[in-house]
């Protein structure tokens, strides 16, 4: 904490001595405060993923070299508190606060280093005057009443924030020069960041929507920090006169790495899917060449299809971007829970429940809304091993339309 307290001092000091340039019978402490500014160098960091479900995306941090006085710090917007009450509750709705705080450079490298990660450094080619400004909008972010905020995984991030500071802080407009591919979706940059993580993916694409699958602008891509580097790299300040000059100055890596992801389960998401379709589709034709009736089978996936249901209509209250509205609800619904015991009663009675027709209907419908790719009409894209779960599921649901085997004999299980 003394070492915080040194380095908000400083910047303190940087702050009051900024706001004495604006008067203009001040010019020797201008002329000063210019003089002090000079040396400064104000970089972003961009680090890279490694395993931890939060690091697969990278983060981002600015970093300020202070010769004259010898410091090195890193303003860092992804602090968390696991002590917040009710933290995974808060997590889960998008309601988690982050923190903004500074560290000494060496100690944050220290910690991405021992991840196997790499950091990449964009020096920022701002003027005395823009440096004291962003100096100054720094400290004020740090004060204990600002530096907590209520963190967006899209729109306000630890990629988003450092951007921001820069950018509102000087007068300067900024334009780039590359173009972006504005067809790429949410949806398709997570997916470029979890390949090695498909059971993670598959927890990401299950509860965002069909706000996931639409095309997004520059500022949307800049939420991955890796699209915030690449736009630095190709970004102007242009002046009022019309003067453009590179908003990085220099790069250069700091460190390089090789993160190592554990192995997860050795089945990814699609081939599970394809086995239990499989198994679904040989029972079910056991089960219509024997005259059984499984109809606790029937019970067991509604059960799991309407807990997942459940997840999904929560998310309609969550402040995470691109979850509100998810059409895998039509398959995964929380009203099977409501209706189970009247199916289940009328399934072993070898009776066609009529919900289990219109539930049919309903994943049907999915199929088709959920293919986005492929079907012109679609909204949504579904996550890795869905379409097999969604055959299984009308493969069940298929047999009870069987005048033949559904002849009012009771069979056990």
């Amino acid at each position: 904490m003394k070492l915080y307290r040194k380095i908000l001092l400083l910047l303190a000091f940087l702050a009051t001595t900024l706001a004495s340039n604006a008067q203009e019978q001040q010019v020797a402490e201008a002329d000063s405060a210019t003089a002090k500014f000079k040396n400064v160098k104000i970089s972003l960091l961009t680090c890279g993923a490694y395993d931890e479900v939060w690091a697969l995306y990278g983060h981002s941090a600015l970093r300020i070299e202070m010769p004259d006085s010898g410091e090195d710090i890193v303003a860092n917007w992804g602090l968390f508190d696991f002590q917040q009450p009710n933290f995974i509750g808060r997590f889960l709705f998008g309601k988690c606060d982050y923190l903004m705080g500074m560290v000494p450079f060496e100690q944050f490298l220290v910690e991405f280093a021992s991840k196997g990660s790499s950091v990449f450094q964009q020096e920022i080619d701002l003027t005395p005057e823009e440096k004291g400004g962003v100096l100054r909008a720094l400290y004020l972010n740090s004060l204990p009443e600002n530096c907590m905020y209520r963190y967006n995984f899209i729109y306000d991030n630890c990629a988003t924030r450092p951007r921001d500071i820069i950018f509102n802080n000087i007068p300067e407009k900024v334009v780039y020069n590359n173009q972006i591919d504005s067809t790429v979706t949410f949806r398709d940059i997570i997916h470029a960041n979890n390949e090695q993580k498909p059971w993670c993916r598959l927890g990401i694409d299950m509860v965002i929507g069909v706000n996931a699958d639409k095309p997004t602008s520059r500022a949307d891509q800049e939420f991955l920090p890796n699209n915030m580097q690449r736009d630095f790299a190709n970004a102007m300040f242009v002046d009022s006169a019309g003067n453009k000059r590179a908003v990085v100055r220099s790069s250069q890596w700091i460190l390089k790495g090789a993160p190592v992801y554990k192995r997860e389960f050795p089945l990814t998401p699609g081939a599970c899917g394809c086995v239990l379709m499989v198994i679904i589709a040989a029972v079910t034709v056991f089960e219509r060449l024997r005259k059984k009736n499984f109809w606790i089978l029937d019970t067991v996936l509604l059960t799991i299809s309407g807990i997942v249901g459940i997840i999904l209509f929560l998310m309609i209250f969550s402040e995470h971007p691109t979850v509100s509205f998810n059409l895998l609800i039509l398959t995964f619904n929380p009203l099977l829970l409501v209706f189970l015991w009247r199916i289940t009663k009328e399934l072993k009675r070898k009776k066609s429940p009529i919900i289990s027709r219109a539930f049919f209907c309903l994943v049907l419908l999915s199929v088709f809304m959920t293919n986005k790719d492929v079907i012109p009409f679609g909204l949504q894209n579904a996550p890795e091993g869905y379409f097999e779960v969604c055959i299984a599921l009308l493969i069940r649901l298929m047999r009870t339309f069987d005048k033949k085997l559904w002849n009012g004999k009771k069979d056990k299980c």
